[in-house]
């Protein structure tokens, strides 16, 4: 049997299990960091809005010094390992302000950091132990996106995510068991009990968008992926061919139609190095309302002192099965509406996390522009694949105003500085930490590849907790 006729979930369970930190190129780790980074600030953040608590509300959490477990993001109450996972994952999504990858069209590392911090907490594993397994995790996510995606974006949507499918969800539980197999160093036999028990608990739909369970879906991937680590290394038995059987996970969730050939390319090269393999966002809206936002800002600064009299969003096919809400009444549908996002940026010269709140829905200027807008499918962008737009202001003397921006900030080609992540960190953490614990957990973060163990990042996290509420 040659390499290429050999079963996928074998294949997967072997480069797994035989992966080290130094196939890594340096690019590769320093994504990777700047990922985990982003995505602990984001949580963080998370954790203030409306699902935590009512999350929170139905596990078993405990704290004080004679408490066991993993530490819940931004509280100092501990919960079982998957319950953690759970929680973490889900506050990490919660504001749409996590990274996304493409082809996968998810959100990797809403879900890859949450099962690796809980695993890794009361493990004796390094930094650079989790930056491999994180990385590993990634190619997972892109690959099965790759595989599964067959024909996705433009001009012909279809495959797994035309379907309904959510993959932060469905190939989530899939990548972070693999990230967590390789983070414990469980071994070929059992990376593909892991494998087995994460694709049959695999999970995500695409109706929750704009409610508190599309996040959720981030949680469960964390979840499903860190139980799916602990019973496959205890010798819980599966389906140890759940990816290529006809049942199983790549022939149900796309009736069929998908591909083997992107899995012959496992770490050649390192999904998380492609174009668009990783993207962190400047905005906390669905990415594809990113680059119109930026538009919008950049016309925002030079408008004249009159009133605006049309707005004009251009923007490619896939579009309007992404962003479903032209009119929206929430915080969470405005996410993922363009109309919104763009008449708030003109409005306010600025999108951030206050401007998903329940005042900005219904602040009458922000309305009345929404009502003033128009989109269209513009040739200039109408098959690119990141989202390009073109957003063109008229006023009511008749003086137009117009920008294109291609490719959104964030992306490889135009990845965020350092002061950059550390800017956006702060908003998301300087509530919770306060000022000096935002910068000492974040250069912490920074530091990781560096660490011994995980334990330096919870005990910065306690302490400026702990300095923060005046304990």
């Amino acid at each position: 049997m040659t390499a290429a006729d050999r079963p996928l979930t074998a294949t997967l369970a072997d480069w797994i299990a035989g992966t080290r930190y130094g196939d890594l190129p340096t690019q590769a780790i320093k994504f990777a960091t700047d990922a985990i980074t982003d995505c602990v600030g984001v949580a963080l953040a998370g954790t203030r809005e409306p699902l935590a608590p009512l999350l929170m509300s139905t596990l078993l959490t405990m704290e004080g010094p004679s408490a066991q477990g993993c530490h819940l993001l931004g509280t100092s109450r501990l919960a079982t390992l998957t319950d953690a996972a759970l929680y973490n994952g889900t506050v990490a999504h919660a504001l749409d302000y996590d990274d996304i990858n493409h082809p996968a069209y998810s959100h990797p590392t809403a879900h890859l950091m949450p099962t690796l911090f809980a695993l890794a907490e009361n493990t004796l594993v390094s930094g650079a132990d989790i930056i491999l397994a994180y990385c590993v995790g990634f190619e997972l996510q892109g690959k099965f996106g790759r595989s599964l995606n067959v024909g996705e974006g433009i001009p012909h949507l279809q495959g797994h995510y035309a379907r309904g499918w959510h993959p932060t969800g469905t190939f989530g539980a899939l990548s972070s068991a693999g990230a967590g197999a390789r983070l414990l160093r469980l071994d070929a036999s059992g990376v593909r009990r892991t494998l087995g028990v994460a694709g049959t608990a695999a999970c995500g739909l695409r109706a929750s968008f704009g409610t508190m369970s599309k996040p959720l879906n981030a949680g469960l991937a964390a979840r499903n992926g860190a139980m799916a680590v602990q019973l496959g290394g205890a010798g819980f038995t599966s389906a140890e061919d759940i990816l290529e059987d006809r049942f199983g996970f790549m022939s149900v969730l796309s009736d069929g139609g998908w591909t083997k050939t992107p899995f012959d390319q496992l770490g050649q090269p390192w999904e998380i190095t492609t174009e668009y393999g990783l993207a962190l966002k400047p905005y906390p809206a669905c990415g594809a309302t990113h680059p119109a936002i930026e538009a919008a800002l950049a016309i925002q600064r030079e408008l004249p002192t009159e009133p605006i009299a049309s707005v004009y969003v251009g923007h490619n096919e896939v579009m309007p099965s992404v962003l479903v809400y032209n009119d929206p009444l929430t915080p969470l549908e405005g996410k993922f509406s363009m109309p919104f996002c763009v008449a708030a940026a003109l409005v306010t010269g600025e999108v951030n996390i206050a401007t998903f709140s329940d005042g900005m829905i219904a602040d009458p200027r922000i309305r009345e522009l929404i009502g003033k807008t128009t989109l269209h499918i513009d040739d200039r962008v109408r098959l690119n694949p990141e989202h390009g737009a073109v957003v063109r202001v008229r006023m009511q003397s008749g003086i137009e105003i117009e920008r294109f921006v291609e490719l959104a900030k964030g992306k490889p080609a135009r990845w965020m500085t350092h002061e950059d992540l550390f800017e956006k960190f702060s908003d998301c953490a300087l509530p919770t930490l306060g000022a000096a614990g935002t910068r000492k957990v974040f250069e912490l973060l920074q530091r990781l590849p560096a660490l011994e163990s995980i334990a330096p990042v919870f005990s910065g996290l306690g302490d400026a907790l702990n300095t923060a509420n005046g304990r």
